[in-house]
């Protein structure tokens, strides 16, 4: 895939979603991790943002503490940032491991709260996410036993605690990522952590996807497709969950009451008084149990 045409797709993509926030956002905020992937994102964006002189673009760096070489991680975004006139803000987080919760998705977790806090309450935040990410992640949510919602794995645009997240890669393979990075000389740092296969998402990465690519030609195009087409049944079944929850508050009578009235839930059938119970949990930003 040529430079340009990754250019292209990251363009349009931003300009689809920016059309569907309402208001509408002319601020970019790139997590950068100093990786391949959020280094050439943040050159998208500056190619972006030159192109288009009414959006605005700035970067978060986040140390998680986990790393040694964090320290110099941080260094080269912030002189990375200074060559392209992008400004830079960069936080340091604990990450502690929790019950339920792998120390990646606790890191992630603590990213996404500095990303919230540091950024613009009006801005996107541009996450360097792409094709092979989503069919780890898809992996993962499979072995995990996750239903429709986990196959889902990650949206283009998205939006938690109230902000949006932006995903412009995900149709982009990782191979074309360090092509583009190859191209245009573009240094990035390399994480040590990456090659380390006791975590399950680096497994999937060095032993198990390579051999589904050249077994069965295009799998993680195929995944990518699939994974479209369960989003978009996701979110009819989303439709129908909010209508259901609106009716269940209906006819509580307490004022101000947000449970689940059982004499509501009796009247659906299984699938639908399970779906929604856990649509009702996720409202709560609750932790969802392995099966309703």
């Amino acid at each position: 895939m040529k430079a340009s045409k990754i250019y292209k797709i990251f363009s349009n993509v931003v300009f689809k979603k920016l059309k569907t926030i309402k208001p509408h956002s002319n601020s970019l905020t790139v997590a950068l991790s100093g990786g391949v992937d959020s280094v050439v994102l943040l050159h998208l964006a500056n190619t972006f943002q030159k192109d288009n002189p009414d959006i605005s673009v700035s970067a978060i760096h986040v140390d998680h503490g986990l790393s040694n070489n964090a320290k110099d991680w941080q260094l080269f975004c912030a002189q990375l940032c200074e060559k392209l006139n992008i400004p830079l803000k960069t936080s340091q987080v604990e990450v502690k491991k929790k019950t339920r919760q792998s120390l990646e998705a606790v890191a992630r977790e603590q990213r996404y709260l500095a990303l919230f806090e540091l950024s613009d309450a009006s801005s996107v935040i541009l996450l360097g996410q792409h094709q092979d990410d989503q069919v780890e992640t898809f992996l993962l949510q499979l072995k995990r036993g996750s239903g429709l919602a986990g196959l889902s794995a990650m949206a283009s645009l998205s939006t938690q605690q109230g902000r949006y997240l932006l995903r412009p890669l995900l149709n982009i393979s990782r191979a074309q990522i360090e092509s583009f990075a190859t191209d245009f000389a573009i240094k990035h740092i390399i994480d040590e952590s990456n090659d380390n296969k006791s975590f399950d998402r680096n497994y999937l990465r060095h032993d198990i996807v390579p051999q589904l690519n050249e077994r069965f030609r295009g799998f993680n195009s195929c995944v990518s497709r699939s994974v479209e087409l369960l989003q978009q049944q996701q979110s009819l079944i989303d439709e129908i969950s909010q209508s259901d929850l609106d009716q269940a508050y209906n006819v509580s009578q307490a004022k101000g009451d947000r449970a689940l009235p059982v004499c509501f839930l009796s009247s659906l059938s299984f699938a639908r008084q399970a779906n929604l119970v856990r649509f009702w949990l996720g409202k709560h930003n609750l932790l969802m149990p392995s099966k309703v």
